[in-house]
């Protein structure tokens, strides 16, 4: 783990348990805390630091590295504390949503727009904890964030943008989903982790390669020579017994030599440890906006979603159905028959997007 995501990690685990941070200097940075976190930790204020080399000319200051006593007490604290995981965010008012869908549809210049309605969409945020345990350990943490409405999944850089806009629940917003959503939120994200996992394990490998590539030859030098001398020594002797106990040798030499290469392999190579360290529910003030068609022309009717919070812009394709009977429950726009096993990780393809985001 990087020491700045290590520092900001401590920084919002101490504050969301009451802490306040009254300063900083040279590395180190200072919490005072309230009566109850006092009674924990055994004093009225930390004075915490996240580089050795600091710590090493202030005996008076805690350092805090991934496995320390004040890291595991922090982290350990945050989960008996537990609150309530979600949060609503503001509309940004200095978005303009005809402006930002022209913009962002430049097809749609000169089109009026109107707009059809306004709802609540639901963005997610996990945050998972990705160890690469090996000779030289790491730690860092990965945030996805999934867009049910739109049904984008990311890797979100700086998800403490989101987490400090959001506040509480505005007057008259309807209640959060429930249901099943959370979880195939979880599984969209899930396979965005294993990309992720994946791309570091390979990057990983290829760095340990040339070092692994090193201690493998050292090995295979020094075992030659053993094996070299053996058979030396083998041509020497003259019973037929001292030969066999040469080639008995000789063949645990070998042996023991493909466990040395895979006991080197083990301990450079990298373990994977991944874990959910929080999740997080944010509901997001959504604009529904209709292209009118021209006169003259024959295209099918557009709507789109805007996120007025983040201002990002989403279409939304009306399919005209054919005469015929009503749609039947548990079918989709197209009259395609939905399951619950034709969806398995995310959003199918041919799904649309609700009329109305819970």
């Amino acid at each position: 783990m990087r020491i700045a995501e290590l520092e900001d990690l401590i920084r919002v685990s101490l504050n969301s348990l009451g802490a306040e941070e009254t300063g900083r200097e040279g590395g180190i940075v200072h919490f005072r805390l309230d009566e109850s976190l006092a009674a924990r930790f055994g004093r009225e204020g930390l004075s915490l630091t996240f580089r050795p080399a600091v710590a090493a000319h202030h005996p008076e200051v805690d350092l805090v590295s991934a496995g320390s006593f004040l890291y595991d007490l922090i982290l350990r604290l945050v989960r008996e504390h537990g609150r309530a995981a979600s949060g609503w965010l503001p509309v940004d008012e200095s978005i303009q949503p005809e402006e930002r869908i022209h913009k962002s549809v430049p097809r749609l210049a000169g089109r009026a727009l109107t707009k059809v309605k306004s709802s609540w969409g639901t963005i997610y945020l996990f945050t998972f904890r990705l160890g690469f345990y090996s000779d030289l350990p790491q730690e860092r943490l990965y945030t996805v964030r999934v867009d049910w409405e739109s049904t984008k999944v990311r890797h979100d850089v700086h998800p403490w943008r989101l987490v400090d806009a959001a506040g509480p629940s505005p007057a008259g917003a309807p209640a959060t989903p429930d249901g099943i959503e959370p979880e195939k939120a979880f599984r969209m994200a899930w396979v965005k982790v294993e990309e992720e996992v994946a791309r570091l394990t390979d990057k990983q490998n290829r760095q340990v390669q040339e070092r692994l590539l090193g201690e493998i030859e050292t090995i295979e030098t020094y075992y030659r020579q053993l094996i070299d001398e053996e058979k030396l020594f083998r041509e020497q002797r003259v019973t037929r017994k001292g030969r066999e106990e040469s080639d008995s040798k000789i063949e645990m030499l070998k042996l023991d030599w493909d466990r040395r290469v895979m006991e080197e392999k083990r301990r450079l190579l990298p373990e994977v440890k991944v874990s959910l360290s929080c999740a997080l529910k944010l509901r997001t003030p959504l604009d529904r906006w209709r292209a009118r068609t021209p006169p003259g022309r024959r295209e099918p009717m557009v709507d789109y979603w805007i996120d007025r919070h983040s201002g990002e812009v989403w279409t939304i394709r009306r399919r005209k159905r054919a005469a015929g009977p009503r749609r039947l429950k548990g079918t989709d726009e197209c009259g395609i028959l939905v399951r619950p096993s034709d969806v398995v990780i995310g959003v199918p393809e041919n799904h649309e997007p609700e009329e109305s985001p819970a």
